[in-house]
């Protein structure tokens, strides 16, 4: 009786081990699975986000290229709004400063001699600040050139210079300050910007 209880106690005991065995098998089985799922669900979403860091990062070094490239137009844009500036102001004052009274007085009594053949008459405005000094001994030298008359006005619109126009108003030439002062600038501004460009780098010695 004693040798048949311990038969059944070392069959039941071999019959545990192995189910133990297997269902440790499955588990581990199970495991591995698992492990590899998990492995590979994290390289992919470690894929996801290097390539995400790597557009992200294109694109950061997108808009910042973009955005030194706008600033360095802005400043270019800016020195040649200055520069350009200051030459305006300089041609104004050079050509305000030529156009004295006597200047004027001097051209006015060329144009308006090659303006006389026109029998409408001519229509001469002046600054009226400097209508009186333009003025002394003008007509008196055109007198003997003038077949139809002078018409001159003041016109507070000018600072310099003169305008001159037929009476009929088919012909009109502009010499005021501001018309001569345009048309150096866009004379000499190609030449100015070649100039510019042409600089030599300041030295950083």
């Amino acid at each position: 009786m004693a040798e048949e209880l311990q038969s059944l106690l070392e069959r039941i005991q071999k019959d545990g081990i192995e189910k133990a065995e297997g269902e440790a098998e499955t588990i581990v089985a199970q495991a591995k699975v698992e492990a590899e799922s998990i492995v590979e669900e994290a390289k992919a979403e470690g894929e996801k986000t290097l390539k995400k860091a790597e557009q992200e990062s294109e694109q950061f070094a997108a808009r910042g290229t973009r955005s030194l490239e706008q600033s360095a137009r802005d400043v270019i844009l800016s020195v040649q709004k200055a520069i350009n500036g200051s030459f305006q102001r300089l041609v104004d004052r050079q050509v305000g400063e030529a156009l004295d009274a006597d200047t004027v007085r001097q051209m006015l009594i060329k144009v308006v001699a090659a303006y006389c053949d026109d029998e409408t008459g001519i229509e001469v405005s002046l600054p009226a600040e400097e209508q009186q000094k333009i003025m002394d001994g003008l007509l008196s030298e055109l007198s003997g050139e003038m077949k139809a008359g002078v018409d001159i006005r003041a016109d507070d619109s000018l600072t310099g210079g003169f305008r001159v126009a037929t009476a009929n108003g088919k012909v009109e030439h502009d010499f005021s300050k501001e018309a001569i002062t345009e048309a150096l600038c866009s004379l000499l501004r190609p030449r100015l910007a070649e100039i510019v460009k042409g600089s030599p780098a300041p030295n950083d010695d």
